[in-house]
């Protein structure tokens, strides 16, 4: 056969092989592709019901009315209880001005509380019971009420609406749209799948019927480089595959030299780093007889002056 037969022969497998691999992965990747989500279906809106008018009491506390009785409680017990220190009565003074500051002590945290819980808290209590049952009060809540429930109608309306389109328009084209999708995937996937049918039985047949090319070199790598160097000088093609034979013999020589560099490389390093660690313990052991040596000299130089 001809140097431009075997060029011919060469490139057409080439060809091929480059064929058949770009629609495998287009294959692939289309069968990897999924369609978009649908998209979420829409939220009802929540609806916050405003507060009612804060109601503030006009009945006011009266500081006078708890300051005053329970002050002149309080300064009385101020005073029994000087009494009971400076009276000359003894023990018998400390005792009876002592109970009488006491019990005017109690008298008034008892007024105040009475006052707080019993008087004030009561009547403003009621005070706001009568607000809350005033027409204008129940006016007031009765058109906050009635706000909440129109907003609740409107939000209720427009959530229907939709919820409605939603069901109606969105799932509808999106159902309509992912099978059209679906089925030009499944057409492409078909189209590729008959070329490279034919594709492997032209590359076959080609394979038969020149039988120039060794089955191990059915390879694109392998039909690149012997292409390269057919196409590009006078090389048969066994002499090209030769070629190939010694260039990947030349790369697996270098890779091991280069593991072998590497591996030389870390066992110096190991070997320096034990180096040094015996370097270390080498001048510690030094230091350490040095030492010891000194507080030896020094002890016997004390038991000497003794």
């Amino acid at each position: 056969m001809e140097h431009s037969e075997e060029v011919e022969v060469v490139k057409k497998a080439l060809e091929l092989e480059k064929g058949i691999d770009k629609a495998t992965k287009e294959y692939n990747s289309l069968i990897q592709e999924q369609y978009p989500e649908l998209p979420p279906a829409p939220i009802k809106r929540e609806v916050t019901k405003a507060k009612y008018p804060a109601i503030k009491s006009n009945v006011k506390f009266n500081y006078l009315l708890c300051i005053i009785p329970a002050g002149t409680a309080l300064l009385l017990c101020f005073i029994f209880f000087v009494l009971s220190i400076y009276s000359g009565l003894g023990l018998k003074g400390l005792f009876i001005f002592g109970f009488l500051g006491f019990l005017f002590l109690g008298v008034c945290v008892a007024w105040t509380l009475i006052y707080i819980f019993k008087i004030w808290k009561p009547k403003r209590d009621d005070d706001i019971e009568n607000i809350k049952r005033s027409p204008l009060y129940k006016s007031q809540c009765e058109v906050i009420d009635s706000r909440y429930v129109e907003e609740c109608n409107a939000v209720d309306a427009e959530y229907k609406n939709a919820l409605d389109e939603y069901n109606n328009k969105t799932v509808a084209e999106y159902s309509l749209n992912k099978q059209k999708w679906q089925d030009q995937r499944d057409l492409r996937l078909h189209k590729i799948e008959d070329l490279v049918g034919r594709a492997k039985i032209a590359l076959s047949n080609h394979y038969e019927k020149t039988k120039l090319i060794p089955e191990k070199y059915h390879r694109i790598d392998v039909l690149e480089y012997v292409y390269s160097v057919i196409s590009t000088s006078e090389y048969t093609l066994k002499e090209a595959i030769q070629d190939y034979e010694r260039e990947t013999q030349r790369q697996i020589d270098i890779a091991q030299v280069q593991a072998q560099q590497d591996a030389n490389d870390i066992l110096d390093r190991q070997n320096q780093i034990a180096e040094k660690a015996r370097r270390d313990q080498l001048i510690g052991n030094i230091v350490g007889t040095v030492q010891r040596h000194n507080t030896n000299k020094t002890l016997n130089n004390i038991f000497k002056k003794m």
